[in-house]
């Protein structure tokens, strides 16, 4: 997860990390926290892995879901 840098005000649409191909999944910072912008893989907001049968579906699930998580920040 790689957001908009600012103070993350509210992180929405998390009942997607639910889905039955999400084997892993960790957002690190709370609401109020500062995002950095990322310069490293360090910088990431969090991450997750899931469970596929080829390495091209796993990659088009996990964008998927990345995509739908919504990190509001000012």
């Amino acid at each position: 997860f790689c957001p908009k840098p600012g103070k993350l005000v509210s992180i929405k649409n998390m009942d997607v990390l639910n889905d039955a191909c999400v084997y892993d999944a960790k957002i690190y910072p709370h609401e109020g926290d500062i995002i950095p912008k990322v310069k490293s893989s360090l910088d990431r907001s969090g991450h997750v892995i899931v469970i596929s049968d080829t390495v091209q579906d796993a990659i088009l699930k996990a964008d998927r879901i990345v995509s739908q998580v919504d990190f509001t920040t000012i």
